[in-house]
């Protein structure tokens, strides 16, 4: 899957489907430091950021290398 981000309120990222431009979720990522393995457990499934088609836009995150997504429930505020 591939993913365009768009910066969202309170400087969280929004996830949309490059494909059809749905929105997915919000980006979750690990802190600095934070071992893959464990995050990986805490978090389930995890995509790498090749993933993310325009991440270059955001130099905030340069050291992202994985990433999750937070998924809201519907009428959820972001």
């Amino acid at each position: 899957m591939s993913f365009i981000l768009l910066k969202a309120n309170n400087n969280r990222f929004a996830l949309f489907d490059k494909r059809t431009e749905n929105f997915v979720g919000l980006l979750l990522y690990p802190s600095p430091g934070e071992a893959r393995q464990g995050w990986v457990r805490d978090v389930g499934q995890i995509y790498d950021r090749k993933e993310i088609y325009n991440i270059n836009e955001f130099p905030e995150l340069a050291s992202l290398e994985i990433f999750a997504i937070e998924y809201l429930r519907p009428g959820e505020p972001f």
